[in-house]
């Protein structure tokens, strides 16, 4: 998903995807890819805060259809698993 992203971001900005990360990372300071995998992660942060959704309804929710990947990611990016976070 995340190369579809890019495609659509290199198609919109009407440049090639090498060019388009290049460009992205310069101006700021993430690629592309990992500009999108923080939007997912804040969203999941912020719906985690609610406590409406279960961790699986959310992780599918911001794009991740398996919760494993999605929780390493989210422990990657804010030193928790999902289920701590939510518990903080």
């Amino acid at each position: 998903r995340a190369d579809f992203y890019v495609d659509e971001l290199a198609e919109i900005a009407g440049v090639g995807k090498p060019q388009l990360r290049k460009l992205f990372k310069k101006e700021y300071g993430v690629t592309p890819t990992q500009h999108l995998i923080d939007m997912r992660m804040t969203t999941a942060a912020h719906l985690l805060d609610e406590g409406h959704m279960s961790i699986s309804e959310i992780s599918c929710y911001v794009g991740y259809d398996d919760v494993f990947y999605f929780s390493r990611l989210f422990k990657k990016r804010f030193s928790l698993s999902p289920r701590e976070y939510r518990q903080r």
